[in-house]
């Protein structure tokens, strides 16, 4: 769903070969409307707190799911995810998701815009650092 930069986590399935990328808020040229399910095009790209799962299967084959859980409000947009040190990763940073096993904390989603509304509205610098847990 994001069309601009925002916090991404990077996740590798060795036993199932998946590569999945989360993407948390930002901004969008489509926002996704829970109550319809459904995609709605926006070519003004609103801030929108949408986290998506975009996933690699073997083949090439290809997904994006939005995820029932959002940002906690239009938040994202040019943010950073910090993984920590003590969650197994790849050597290009990528999480080896087969070692968590159960909710884990794997970092920290901060920075980048808050906006009080869609389009049109204000924005400031988010300054809250929140946890992730997978």
């Amino acid at each position: 769903m994001a069309h601009y930069t925002c916090a991404n986590i990077p996740l590798y399935d060795s036993a199932g070969k998946i590569m999945y990328t989360a993407f948390l808020g930002g901004m969008s040229f489509h926002d996704y409307n829970h109550s319809t399910n459904s995609a709605v095009q926006d070519t003004s790209v609103p801030f929108i707190s949408d986290i998506s799962v975009f996933s690699i299967k073997p083949g090439n084959n290809f997904e994006e799911a939005v995820l029932p859980n959002q940002t906690p409000g239009l938040k994202g947009a040019n943010a950073k995810f910090i993984p920590l040190s003590t969650v197994q990763a790849y050597n290009n940073g990528v999480i080896n998701l087969n070692s968590i096993t159960s909710k884990t904390l794997v970092g920290y989603f901060l920075g980048g815009l808050e906006a009080d509304a869609p389009n049109l509205g204000n924005t400031l610098a988010n300054d809250t650092v929140y946890r992730v847990y997978l």
